[in-house]
């Protein structure tokens, strides 16, 4: 009878040590290219001893490889945060992938069947300004020409504001233009330290309310985040002709300024690839304007404005980041 008790407690044992690793499954938080051309980003539930990251350019073999021609890339043991030098590479995208530490990458489809998560990076890369040609000699009149007639410019119509400006938040109202997304999406879960206002008044760029936003770290919760969907429930949706269309509109734009917790929030949209266009945000007390750019490459918006604070970013550990967002739109 002892001997079978023993036996069964071995077994519950096990299949919560199973459940145990399969939550901890190493992932992306966040994967990004910054401004100074580095592919960075967060890995969670990470371990640099057994995970390792490798990139492909443009989707081709063999993976990237360092100026000591080394293919794998490893992250912070601590913030799981990494940032990969890419500065020089003439590429259009680029593959990032979450591997174990002895995968066999000498077939991308091996690296895509063991991989733990894997991020599509959209790269623009710089272009040099074209040169302008010298002028040359001016010619010489023709004395019997006669004066040509002045010309007739005819008035360059208004254009219409619907087309030049595609409003997702102004001031709560009946505006065909105003609060277009149909709902939000939490990350990682509702709840979880987050708190939002949608008719805030205390704070406003223009009119008289905005959207607040906070995040306290709880005990489950070390992160947290804020999404605008199309339709309730739904992460991945085409809004068709009530989103925004890539083709139109290149910019979106936003004020943004802290509240009584200040840090850091690192703002994103993402297109229908799953490539984001993103920035981190140093809140101030002042309001700021941000643009983020529309890849040209985008079929579709799928998530057209969302937010991510991180307890293990310096500026927030262990304490509540507030923030007001007003005048969020597309533009040309």
């Amino acid at each position: 009878m002892k001997r079978t008790a023993t036996i069964a407690l071995a077994l519950i044992l096990a299949l919560l040590a199973a459940t145990a690793c399969e939550s901890a499954r190493p992932s992306f938080l966040e994967a990004f290219v910054s401004p100074d051309g580095k592919i960075a980003g967060t890995v969670q539930n990470g371990d640099p001893a057994k995970h390792k990251l490798l990139v492909y350019i443009n989707d081709a073999e063999p993976p990237y490889r360092d100026a000591n021609n080394a293919p794998f890339r490893s992250f912070d043991e601590s913030s799981g945060i990494f940032s990969i030098d890419i500065q020089g590479i003439s590429a259009n995208s680029a593959a990032l992938y979450l591997v174990p530490g002895n995968v066999d990458f000498s077939s991308i489809k091996n690296v895509v069947d063991k991989s733990y998560d894997k991020r599509s990076l959209v790269l623009t890369p710089m272009l040099a300004p074209e040169a302008t040609p010298e002028p040359g000699p001016m010619p010489e009149p023709t004395p019997t020409q006669e004066p040509a007639a002045e010309p007739t410019f005819e008035p360059t119509p208004e254009p219409t504001p619907e087309l030049d400006e595609f409003y997702m938040f102004e001031d709560d109202s009946d505006s065909l233009s105003a609060n277009r997304h149909m709902d939000y999406g939490y990350m990682p879960t509702a709840g979880g330290g987050i708190a939002m206002d949608e008719n805030n008044a205390s704070y406003a760029y223009s009119g008289e309310e905005s959207i607040r936003f906070s995040f306290t770290p709880t005990n489950t919760h070390s992160w947290g985040g804020v999404a605008l969907l199309w339709m309730p429930g739904e992460w991945d949706v085409d809004p068709g002709e009530n989103g925004p269309d890539p083709a139109i509109y290149r910019w979106c734009t936003f004020k943004i300024r802290g509240g009584e917790g200040l840090g850091d929030v690192k703002v994103y949209i993402e297109g229908d690839d799953g490539s984001q266009s993103l920035e981190t945000i140093i809140l101030t007390d002042e309001w700021q304007e941000v643009r983020l750019p529309v890849e040209a490459g985008w079929s579709y918006v799928k998530t057209p404005f969302a937010w991510v604070a991180n307890q293990n970013d310096p500026d927030e550990r262990g304490g509540m980041l507030e923030f007001y967002l007003d005048d969020l739109k597309y533009t040309r």
